[in-house]
């Protein structure tokens, strides 16, 4: 219906397990998609039973900002949904959460944006968290505003939006992955393309088959007649039926025609589309080692507020300048580093500013602009 709520803001509210039981039930029929439970009390048991309501509902944004009772095992049970958007300001989140939720990040699909500010995080949570960004490629934003970050988890951040060498486990990975598909396009090829991949192959068995048929040539002759009648028979009797075909309605139904018979109103909402697995097709070999090419999906990095100094930003700018942007993913568009142990005045924050500046899709001058010009 048009006139269900899709946006959910219970301010004041104190969210025990008996509300979140009761919003379940209410809001089955709904076409809910965001909820933002703000400072509601939330702990372990509603947490969990929150998990549920984001699957029950198929939730795209959630924010619980100011409840510090997520755990580890909530935090990667709210990964592993198929939201959009998660933010978790003040939610007491440290470095051992992230390392719970390393893992299932880097396997995601759905999540877009994750705000993670006014946390704990640490070098060792970002360090975390650019363990997962080598493989994810759906993440567009992440927020690390206020959460104690230096230098050590600047530079793991950096590493990984330009290449990379695999690592061990990465490797094995790849190799499972390409077997699988190889697997995977042979069972999908026509028997036709399989007997003709090898010429020596396809001659050795049309030699064997040239003596087969010579054996079988006269035998066959004799039971294509009987065959061949029997056939006839078996289609006389097996005539398929005519399904019976529903009365088209008069009117104006009628004038649709085929376009409005094939939309039905219960349709499912479209998927996003699957994402290629980066193992696949972005690793190239350099010195005999496998690299796999910078994480350029990742658009928006919020590090303000931190202790990074000019050796962290540094390694930023040098790997947003080395980045190689695709047309579909442009790599570094926004990142915001005030408020941190490097000065304002200093050149490499303007240098920065340059680099992003020739990225910002909005500050490229258009053909309009060029003519508006004066000369």
């Amino acid at each position: 219906h048009s006139d269900t709520p899709s946006f959910l803001l219970p301010l004041g509210w104190l969210v025990d397990e008996r509300i979140v039981s009761l919003l379940r039930k209410a809001l089955q029929s709904t076409m809910l998609t965001t909820l933002d439970l703000w400072n509601t009390g939330l702990n372990e048991a509603t947490l969990e039973q929150l998990v549920l309501l984001i699957n029950d509902l198929n939730l795209k944004s959630l924010s619980i900002d100011g409840n510090d009772h997520v755990t580890a095992k909530t935090l990667t049970e709210l990964i592993r949904t198929n939201l959009q958007n998660l933010s978790l300001k003040c939610c007491g989140i440290s470095h051992e959460h992230l390392s719970s939720a390393s893992a299932p990040l880097q396997e995601n699909k759905t999540l877009v944006t994750l705000d993670l500010s006014c946390n704990h995080v640490g070098d060792e949570g970002a360090c975390h968290l650019a363990s997962a960004l080598r493989l994810n490629r759906s993440l567009l934003s992440l927020v690390l505003v206020n959460n104690h970050i230096g230098n050590r988890g600047a530079l793991a951040l950096a590493a990984i939006l330009v290449q990379f060498p695999l690592l061990h486990e990465e490797i094995v990975a790849r190799r499972w992955l390409l077997s699988q598909r190889r697997t995977e396009d042979e069972l999908s090829m026509p028997d036709v393309e399989k007997t003709t991949r090898s010429p020596s192959v396809v001659s050795n068995m049309t030699g064997k088959m040239s003596r087969l048929d010579k054996d079988k040539l006269s035998a066959g002759k004799n039971k294509k007649n009987d065959s061949r009648k029997e056939d006839k028979q078996l289609k006389k009797e097996e005539k398929p039926k005519k399904p019976l075909e529903a009365k088209k309605p008069k009117g104006k139904d009628s004038k649709m025609g085929k376009r409005g018979a094939e939309q039905p109103s219960d349709s499912p909402p479209l998927e996003m589309a699957e994402l290629p697995h980066p193992l696949l097709d972005g690793v190239m070999d350099i010195n005999g080692c496998p690299h796999l090419a910078g994480n350029t999906t990742l658009v928006n990095l919020a590090l303000s507020y931190n202790m990074i100094t000019e050796i962290g930003l540094q390694a930023l700018v040098e790997a947003i300048r080395n980045q190689t942007p695709t047309p579909h993913t442009p790599g570094i568009l926004r990142l915001t580093i005030h408020h941190n142990a490097t000065p304002p005045s200093s050149e490499l924050v303007k240098e920065l500013d340059s680099v992003l500046s020739k990225r910002d899709p909005l500050s490229a001058p258009t053909e309009q602009d060029v003519v508006d010009t004066p000369a």
